[in-house]
């Protein structure tokens, strides 16, 4: 799932075929907005398999060093489903806290209502 905002129409027809898009109405309140915008749709009554998410990996779209392996360890650490519906995990490098961030099921609710501004689910 990806979520777009400025220029929706134009991002939308770059993205693949088969990837779900949520256009965030309320992008220029910030990246904030985009989070919640993304958990509500995974949380939304829409979904006819949202039992099947167990959490959301948060990646911003201007990171092109953050690469395929970088993703695989932070899933790969969120542990089984029974696990990684409660995991929080964040990517680090050289020591500081970076992105990806990984939110299990069991905060998009806190997250998700907490995300505000510039700094998304930071503050």
């Amino acid at each position: 799932m990806v979520v777009i905002g400025a220029s929706a129409r134009e991002v939308a027809a770059l993205i693949p075929p088969g990837i779900r898009v949520v256009t965030n109405q309320e992008y220029e309140q910030g990246m904030g907005s985009s989070l919640r915008a993304g958990l509500d749709a995974l949380s939304g009554a829409d979904r006819l398999d949202e039992e099947s998410v167990d959490a959301a990996l948060v990646m911003l779209v201007d990171l092109p060093g953050v690469g395929p392996d970088v993703i695989a360890r932070i899933i790969a650490g969120a542990g089984p489903p029974d696990v990684a519906r409660s995991a929080l995990l964040r990517a680090g490098y050289a020591g500081a806290p970076g992105h990806p961030v990984l939110l299990g099921r069991a905060h998009w609710g806190g997250g998700g209502a907490q995300a505000a501004g510039v700094g998304g689910a930071g503050g």
